[in-house]
């Protein structure tokens, strides 16, 4: 995970983020801690900066660092064919549960249409239906960039379902702390987390230090909103640039075409590491 830049990359960075405010905020957008931000003295050239970056995260230093710097380049110049990287193909787990005496979720039609919809070249998708709590231990062996949790949401907790399809919940906090021990203890980073759940928004900021990106929803999310928006996304998500903006336009394109749906763009919440986020429910 620590594979440095392409010599391409290089240039491309070299070009459009130089030394100075330019490349300090891009780094800063990408969670660089700031004694890994080399110095911009003593005339040092913008393919020098950017190389000495590039050795950092080679040595380690900036986890993730290739593939959180280029997304956060994608962000601002999204049509820059040298900051989508070399492996455009993302790995999504897809945790899905609807525990009994609680509103029947089909997280399986929502699974079929993210499978139907979205290219099996640049999607893999891994499942889990009718999951347990103990199912997030498949991050540890999936090593997902996205996780997608279809299941219901409220009260700061969303629902897993035992064994005897019993509701199972996990607070918010908790869910936190696990994704921040597999991260810290077993290097299994996310770039993204789907909250497919009803009044999800409340957990969001929970989970940003452990995900580039946490989309959630504030208030209800009807299912066959959710079956919709699900299959849209991932559909988009290849050239959408990141994984907000393929969330922003998903919301637009399902509430455009089902009226049940149209507060989506409104009730949508995409939150980004390393980015000030206001209070954001638009899209």
């Amino acid at each position: 995970m620590n594979e440095p830049f392409t010599d391409a990359e290089v240039i491309a960075l070299a070009q459009a983020f130089p030394p100075g405010p330019a490349a300090s905020g891009l780094l800063a957008e990408a969670g660089v801690p700031s004694q890994h931000i080399p110095t911009a003295l003593g005339g040092l050239t913008s393919n020098d900066f950017w190389r000495l970056v590039s050795e950092a995260i080679k040595a380690g230093l900036i986890e993730n660092g290739r593939r959180r710097i280029l997304e956060a380049a994608a962000r601002r110049f999204p049509a820059n064919p040298a900051f989508q990287g070399k492996e455009r193909t993302r790995r999504v787990l897809f945790i899905g549960s609807s525990p009994d005496w609680m509103d029947v979720l089909r997280a399986d039609r929502e699974l079929r249409e993210i499978v139907r919809r979205s290219d099996p070249a640049r999607i893999e998708v891994h499942y889990r239906p009718a999951a347990d709590v103990s199912d997030l231990q498949m991050i540890l062996t999936v090593r997902p960039d996205i996780l997608h949790l279809a299941c219901h949401g409220g009260e700061g907790r969303i629902y897993f379902e035992d064994a005897a399809g019993r509701r199972q919940p996990l607070s918010g906090a908790d869910l936190a702390e696990t994704l921040r021990l597999y991260a810290e203890e077993a290097g299994a980073t996310l770039r993204g987390v789907v909250l497919a759940a009803c009044h999800s928004a409340a957990i969001a900021e929970l989970l940003l230090p452990y995900a580039d990106t946490v989309i959630a929803h504030a208030g209800d999310f009807y299912d066959d909103c959710a079956i919709a928006f699900s299959g849209e996304l991932y559909r988009v998500l290849p050239t959408a640039g990141s994984l907000g903006a393929a969330a922003r336009i998903a919301a637009r394109h399902v509430a455009s075409s089902r009226p049940l749906c149209g507060d989506l763009p409104q009730t949508l919440v995409v939150l980004d590491r390393g980015r000030q986020n206001p209070d954001e429910n638009a899209a």
